[in-house]
Formats: C-alpha cells, structure tokens, sequence
C-alpha cells in the first residue's frame, strides 16, 4: 500500500503485509487507521500514523471484493468471492457473524443507519438485507439483470 502527499507529489508511506493484490482499501473517519483487503483473501488494519499493521483479520476462503465500515468505526464487513459476507469487531479483531445467503461472489457491502442492519449485492442479481448482529436474512432485493456492483443508502436508509 502506497499514499501520497498531493501537494508535494511524493510517496509518503509503503506498507507491506498482503500476500495478493490490494482489492479494497479505506480510512476510519479519523483517517488514524488504514483498513486493506486482498486477493489473499486477508484484511490488514494498519496505524496511518506509525505505519505498522495493528491486526489481521481472516476467514474468507476466497478473494474479498468489498469493505465497508460501521458510522461508529467499530465494525467492519467484507464481502468474498466465497459468497459470504462477515462482519467483524475491529474492537476484539474477531469475527462476529457471517452471513451467508448469496448463490454467487458478494461483491458490494455497507452499513445501514447505526449498523444494526447490513446490506450486501451479488454477482447472483440480488441485494439482501441483514442483521448485521445475528446475520439473519431479513429480505432479499430481486430485479436486477445483472450483478451488483455497488450499494449506496440515504441517510434515512429509505
């Protein structure tokens, strides 16, 4: 992972960890924390400050495709290849549900409102809502032609 100051137009940082290529990177709302993702089917936490990686976290069995954070920073989901999404606690560095559902790769993920509620979009056509603490599924979005690709919510999650 590389990041740049724009103003001066250098490298600033080169951080190291990842076994395959980058497929998903973000910051915490306090840009402190790097959070990665790869083909390795890994995710690296990283301090931006000292540039060390604080944590990893695993237990896709395929590339993950997507990350999103919780509007409180304290978790996280990716969604796989693998057809899983998982949320986890960046608190503890554990998994704490996974959500299963999809029948193909899950490539898009966000938080709904507070976090309590979880959306994830497929290569399958569909969106499916979830609870994000006990991972049920709460109802499946049908329609679309072809895989989602991106999911974005208003404010009121309407």
């Amino acid at each position: 992972i590389r990041s740049w100051d724009l103003n001066e137009v250098t490298q600033q940082t080169n951080l190291f960890g990842h076994q395959g290529a980058i497929t998903s990177i973000l910051f915490t709302s306090q840009n402190e924390t790097i959070i990665s993702s790869s083909a390795d089917g890994s995710i690296k936490i990283w301090d931006f400050l000292s540039k060390k990686e604080e944590g990893s976290l695993r237990g896709h069995s395929a590339e993950i495709t997507s990350l999103a954070l919780s509007a409180d920073d304290e978790h996280l989901i990716s969604g796989s290849l693998d057809k899983t999404a998982k949320v986890w606690s960046l608190k503890h560095m554990a998994e704490v549900t996974n959500l299963t559902g999809h029948s193909a790769a899950v490539t898009a993920v966000l938080f709904l409102g507070a976090g309590l509620q979880a959306a994830t979009g497929s290569k399958d056509a569909t969106v499916r809502i979830w609870n994000s603490k006990t991972g049920s599924s709460l109802f499946t979005l049908t329609g679309h032609k072809s895989q989602v690709n991106d999911i974005v919510a208003t404010v009121d999650n309407s």
